[in-house]
C-alpha cells in the first residue's frame, strides 16, 4: 500500500510526517512534470506546515540506496468548510522558472567538427540558465560607448546554487537537426528535445547534500522484442490490469508544417525566405499546420538577396515545424490505459522493476499483444485502498503507420 507523506521545508529538513487523510493522488509523468493532490481535514497546525513552497514525498518515491527522492512542491492550498485541498508539482517544474535567454543555437557539430548529443544540448540549456548563467551579457551603452554596463550582478541572481546537473559520460543519441531557442521556456524546449530523441530526465533531491539533481534518464525496454531486462507484462489475465481502455484518435492530427519565417520585404526573395516546409505527406492524408516563427532571426544576418545562410536558417525553421507537430494535441494518438490493484500488482513494483518511461508488454482483453511506453502514472490512496493507474502509448506504431493508415483511407 501506500505510505505517508512527508512534510520537508524550504531546507529540506522534515516538519512533520502524516498518514492521516482523506485521498492522495500522485502522478509521475515521462515528459512533463508530475503533480499531487493531498485532501485533508482542516487543523490549524497544518495549515502552516503545508504551506506554499514547501516540499513533500511519499516513500513509494524514495529510494533508499542512492538516499534520493522523488519530490513535489506545494503550490497551492485551498480552504473549503473543513478540508484543505494541497496541490503541487514535481522539481522538474523548477526548469519552467527559467526561459533561455536571447538566442541560443544548438547546432549539430562543434568547432571540431564533434557531433553534439542530446546529453550536450540539455546540459547547455540547464547550466546557462541556472547553473552558470552567461546572460544577460556585460554591455556598452549604444549612445556613450564609454559607458559599460556590468550585468553580473543579474547573472547571479538567475543561479539556483543548489541545482545540480549530474555528469553522465555514456552515450547519448546524437542532434541530427540544428534547433534555435530564443527566449523559449526552459522546460519547454528540454521537454521537446526529450520527445524528439528519445530520453527522459528527473530532478531528485540528493538527502545527503541536500541538493536537487538533474540528469538524464535511458528508458529500459521491458517488452518481450528483447533479452537485456526481464519482461514486465500487463495482463487481465495476471489480475494487474482490472480495466482497460483503448483510445485511437486523428481528430487534430497534423502532419505537414508550413512554417513562415523572418520577413525582409514584400518582393520574390522576402517570400522566399519566409517559408519552410516540414513533412512530405500529400493528397487527402496531407494535414497542414501553419507555425509563426516570424521572429526567429538569421544568426549571421544575410541581407536581402544573400541566400548563403538559408540552408541553416531553414533547418532550423522545419525543425520548430518538427516540434509542434510532435506536440501531444496534432500528435496520432493509440493510448491504452488501465486500472491497476496496487494489492494484486504483486509481480511486479513500480519504481523498482519498471520505472516510468519505461517499454512493458501489454496483453489487453482482446488477446492482442502491444509494446508500450509507461507514461504516465497515478497512485490514488483514500479510506478505501490503494489504486495505481498506468497510461501506456504504443511505442510501436510511430507516424509513417499512422500515415500509411490515412492514406488508405482507412481501408487497412
Amino acid at each position: 500500500g501506500m505510505d505517508g507523506v512527508y512534510i520537508l521545508d524550504s531546507s529540506f529538513e522534515n516538519v512533520r510526517y502524516l498518514d492521516v487523510f482523506e485521498s492522495l493522488i500522485w502522478t509521475t509523468r515521462y515528459k512533463e512534470p508530475g503533480e499531487f493532490e493531498l485532501y485533508i481535514p482542516y487543523t490549524k497546525e497544518l495549515l502552516s506546515d503545508l504551506s506554499v513552497g514547501r516540499y513533500v514525498y511519499t516513500n513509494d518515491f524514495y529510494d533508499a540506496a542512492s538516499n534520493t527522492a522523488h519530490l513535489m512542491i506545494i503550490e497551492s492550498v485551498e480552504l473549503d468548510d473543513n478540508h484543505l485541498k494541497v496541490t503541487g508539482r514535481s522539481l522538474r517544474s523548477i526548469l519552467a522558472r527559467r526561459i533561455i535567454w536571447g538566442q541560443t543555437v544548438i547546432k549539430k557539430k562543434d568547432d571540431n567538427e564533434t557531433s553534439i548529443t542530446v546529453y550536450e544540448a540539455i546540459k547547455k540549456l540547464v547550466t546557462e540558465a541556472i547553473i552558470t548563467p552567461v546572460e544577460p551579457k556585460d554591455f556598452d551603452n549604444p549612445f556613450y560607448p564609454s559607458i559599460h554596463y556590468d550585468m553580473s550582478e543579474e547573472r547571479a541572481r538567475r543561479v539556483i546554487s543548489n541545482f545540480v546537473w549530474d555528469e553522465d559520460s555514456g552515450e547519448w543519441p546524437e542532434i541530427t537537426e540544428e534547433t534555435q531557442y530564443d527566449c523559449d521556456n526552459l522546460l519547454d524546449a528540454i521537454n521537446d528535445l526529450c520527445v524528439k530523441y528519445k530520453v527522459g530526465y528527473e530532478v531528485l533531491l540528493d538527502f545527503d547534500d541536500k541538493c536537487m539533481h538533474m540528469h538524464l534518464i535511458r528508458p529500459v525496454d521491458h517488452s518481450w522484442d528483447q533479452t537485456e531486462a526481464p519482461a514486465v507484462v500487463f495482463s487481465p489475465e495476471f489480475d494487474n490490469l482490472k480495466k482497460s481502455n483503448y483510445i485511437e484518435s486523428v481528430e487534430k492530427y497534423k502532419n505537414v508544417a508550413i512554417v513562415r519565417g523572418y520577413r525582409y520585404s514584400d518582393d520574390d526573395i522576402g517570400k522566399f525566405q519566409q517559408t519552410a516546409i516540414r513533412g512530405d505527406a500529400s493528397g487527402m492524408a496531407r494535414r497542414e499546420l501553419y507555425v509563426d516563427q516570424s521572429s526567429l532571426d538569421y544568426e549571421n544576418e544575410p541581407h536581402p538577396g544573400d541566400v548563403t545562410g538559408w540552408d541553416s536558417y531553414e533547418e532550423q525553421l522545419k525543425e520548430k515545424g518538427k516540434t509542434e507537430l510532435e506536440k501531444k494535441e496534432y500528435s496520432y494518438t493509440k493510448v491504452y490505459d488501465g486500472e491497476a490493484d496496487a494489492e494484486a500488482m504483486t509481480d511486479y513494483v513500480f519504481n523498482r522493476d519498471y520505472k516510468i518511461g519505461d517499454t512493458v508488454e501489454l496483453i489487453t482483453r482482446y488477446g492482442e499483444s502491444v509494446e508500450v511506453r509507461v507514461t504516465e502514472m497515478v497512485l490514488s490512496a483514500s479510506t478505501s485502498g490503494v489504486t495505481l493507474i498506468p497510461t501506456f502509448e504504443a511505442t510501436r506504431y510511430e507516424a509513417e503507420e499512422a500515415d500509411n493508415a490515412l492514406n488508405q483511407g482507412g481501408d487497412s
